[in-house]
């Protein structure tokens, strides 16, 4: 970031981001800096001419990183979805003796 971040926001996010990987981290970022895109330029994705981006006038703000802190969920808190079904009863007896070994 230019500008660093602050050690004390460092501090802060890290208390608010427990269970957080590496990637999840990255994406946090990623997502903050894209809110304080859209905020700069809210005509960034209604708008067919190509814009002129100034860099320096984004600002990536604490309130970015809540709006994306509360915007994803950290790998460790997602689900795995298991589409798995028991076996049908009428099934236990043509597979049972592949299932035993």
């Amino acid at each position: 970031w230019n500008p660093p971040l602050s050690v004390a926001f460092k501090n802060e996010l890290a208390a608010r981001t427990p269970g957080y990987c590496g990637a999840d981290l990255k994406a946090l970022c990623t997502e903050a800096a894209l809110r304080a895109l859209r905020r700069r330029y809210p005509q960034i994705y209604t708008s067919a001419e190509k814009l002129l981006i100034k860099e320096k006038e984004v600002l990536v703000l604490k309130r970015d990183f809540a709006e994306a802190i509360h915007a994803m969920a950290p790998a460790a808190n997602r689900s795995a979805v298991s589409h798995a079904a028991a076996l049908p009863p009428f099934l236990q007896p043509l597979l049972s003796p592949a299932l035993a070994l």
